[in-house]
């Protein structure tokens, strides 16, 4: 049976240390425990050791600190998600005091399960030593690399992405002391946003493989006028490129491929190297006001055709209004093609007429 005074003297352990730890206060001496960002369980026991890498100017406090034993390893093949929390919540239940110690790294830890091959352990073993931010920098530069190769290769992005990731130390070390740049795999379509990739390293013992999560980030590309564009004219392939590098605030409501932009009319004249705006241009006119059109009247069936004269201008899908040759009657109709415009009638009403026994004339 649980122990309401000991429960109550938990909880306000743990508010006084997480208070103490939100006001940036760090004593001297404390240690810097910096959670990896996967590690692999090589026993039985998971200890704070195998999950972080752990500095500080006191040998013997460090040494303590590392064989903690937290809980179970994972069994073999499985993974478990281990958060900054938890390692916090684990470490005050055995007695650790949070205020002593201060904690960077991942925010979250993969420890995947079972014995690792020795050439993993070997390369991956634990170590004080803090990573030389040239050997962090030579890690990042090679995978990049190998990534963009990998990209280039596999026909994956028709346009190379932004690349963003964030290596381990450990991962760091490896890639850096390799001889050879890594190989990729992994990923998967539509080739944006995280993707999981696999990065293969070969070492001197044999090949280290580990899991690293990098975010594809597409530019925005938008249509930009290649020469300049006068009121009136239709715009053509020659007319327009696209830039990936727009002037700031221009791309806001601009065409994303040249197909949405060619064949359109320009409405306003448009200088060399802006962005082509929506509002810049309109679908070709094909019927302009006081033109007499073909007016098509459509139903089930049947088709009709009379004349009209157009009251508006007006592309390929606009409403435009009209006014009959016949009784000067004025109607809308939608553009179809040049000085042609088309409305769709109702269908006769058959099945109402003969629902209500009128033997008369079919409605329409």
């Amino acid at each position: 049976m649980n122990n309401p005074l000991h429960s109550c003297q938990t909880i306000v352990a743990v508010a006084a240390a997480l208070a103490t730890l939100g006001s940036g206060a760090v004593p001297t001496g404390a240690a810097e425990i910096q959670l990896r960002a996967q590690c692999h369980a090589h026993a039985g026991v998971v200890r704070l050791g195998d999950v972080a890498e752990i500095y500080g100017s006191n040998p013997q406090q460090v040494d303590a600190l590392q064989t903690i034993e937290l809980f179970p390893a994972p069994p073999s093949g499985q993974q478990r998600f281990l958060p900054v929390r938890e390692v916090q919540d684990l470490l005050l239940l055995r007695g650790v005091n949070l205020v002593e110690h201060r904690f960077s790294g991942s925010s979250q830890v993969t420890i995947n399960g079972g014995t690792a091959p020795q050439a993993i352990a070997t390369a991956i073993a634990t170590t004080t030593r803090p990573l030389a931010p040239a050997e962090m920098k030579s890690a990042t530069q090679r995978l990049h690399e190998a990534l963009v190769e990998y990209f280039r290769r596999s026909g994956a992005v028709r346009e190379m992405p932004t690349l963003e990731f964030q290596l381990a130390d450990d991962q760091a070390r490896v890639i850096a002391k390799a001889a050879k740049n890594p190989r990729v795999s992994g990923g998967m379509p539509p080739w944006s946003g995280l993707q999981r990739m696999m990065v293969t390293v070969s070492g001197t013992e044999g090949p280290v493989e580990f899991p690293v999560d990098v975010q594809l980030s597409h530019p925005t590309v938008v249509a930009v006028a290649a020469r300049g564009l006068t009121r009136g004219s239709v715009i053509r392939p020659e007319d327009v490129v696209l830039s990936s590098d727009p002037p700031a605030g221009e791309h806001a409501d601009g065409f994303r491929s040249a197909e949405e932009v060619i064949g359109r009319e320009v409405t306003k004249s448009i200088a060399e190297g802006r962005v082509i705006d929506r509002g810049d241009v309109r679908a070709p006119i094909m019927v302009r006001r006081g033109d007499v059109v073909t007016v098509y009247a459509r139903s089930p069936g049947i088709r009709v055709k009379s004349l009209a004269r157009a009251k508006d201008d007006g592309g390929v899908g606009d409403l435009v209004g009209l006014e009959s040759l016949y009784d000067r009657k004025i109607f809308f109709a939608r553009v179809c093609g040049v000085q042609e415009v088309e409305i769709y009638a109702r269908a006769v009403q058959a099945e109402e007429t003969a629902a209500s026994g009128d033997s008369g004339p079919l409605r329409r």
